[in-house]
């Protein structure tokens, strides 16, 4: 008879805090040193004294500068934006929305990553649905993290699927992938601030290890709820996000 595979030891919370906060650290440290190395370039170019730059090249480099600090920018507001939502101070403007677009956009722009992986990505919207009170932008944003993650755990040909319906009271959005699963003593941990050891390969994801809790606190800011359902390791996993239902 074949034994279950043993679930890896979920390392103690001060190493996963030490290892989420080391990636996070390396991984803003490339997005900014990326636009920051294009404009320190230009300046040089453009600082040359033995070849002064006409005038189209010197607006090409100026329009390239601007460029670099636009993405940096937008770099160190996610920064605050991902401190803001998980300390509670971020500002939601909830009122009632049709929760369909936001998804929609969700999964336009995790579509670039899936296709460069040969993941196929699914989008189906049951009848019926209606509306939700939530914050649209906000929405967006949660069901991005839960695809972003899905990406990271689905192999290369893999199905991940978004689908929208209505569960009485309640809408209902789930991201099902058929991925490495997740092991049933870990399902309780996948919120947890942090927790980003992967029971799957028994070693640290890839990532923040915070986009799951930022999406938690995301849907509970909107009186919704989240959890995680997997059958086991190569099972695939699935990620639920229920809100009321207006109406």
């Amino acid at each position: 008879m074949k034994t279950a595979p043993a679930t890896p030891p979920v390392p103690p919370e001060s190493e996963l805090v030490d290892a989420a906060t080391e990636r996070l650290i390396a991984h803003m440290a490339h997005e900014l040193r990326t636009p920051l190395s294009s404009a320190l370039l230009w300046a040089r170019i453009l600082n040359t004294p033995d070849a002064p730059p006409d005038a189209e090249r010197l607006r090409e480099g100026l329009d390239a500068i601007e460029e670099s600090i636009r993405e940096q920018q937008a770099v160190i507001d996610g920064l605050v934006d991902i401190a803001e939502i998980i300390s509670g101070r971020a500002q939601l403007d909830l009122h009632e929305i049709d929760p369909q677009p936001a998804l929609q956009r969700a999964i336009e722009a995790a579509r670039p990553t899936a296709e460069e992986a040969g993941i196929q990505l699914e989008f189906a919207v049951g009848a019926g649905v209606g509306a939700v009170r939530a914050d649209d932008r906000r929405l967006q944003q949660a069901v991005a993290q839960l695809l972003e993650n899905a990406l990271k755990f689905t192999p290369r040909k893999g199905r991940i699927a978004l689908t929208l319906e209505r569960r009485g009271a309640e809408v209902e959005i789930r991201v099902t992938d058929n991925g490495q699963g997740i092991a049933p003593d870990y399902l309780p941990r996948v919120f947890d601030r942090f927790a980003s050891v992967s029971p799957a390969v028994g070693r640290a994801q890839r990532g923040y290890g915070l986009g799951l809790l930022l999406t938690r606190n995301l849907v509970t800011r909107m009186d919704g709820s989240v959890r995680a359902q997997s059958a086991g390791l190569g099972q695939g996993s699935s990620f639920v996000i229920r809100l009321p239902a207006v109406g």
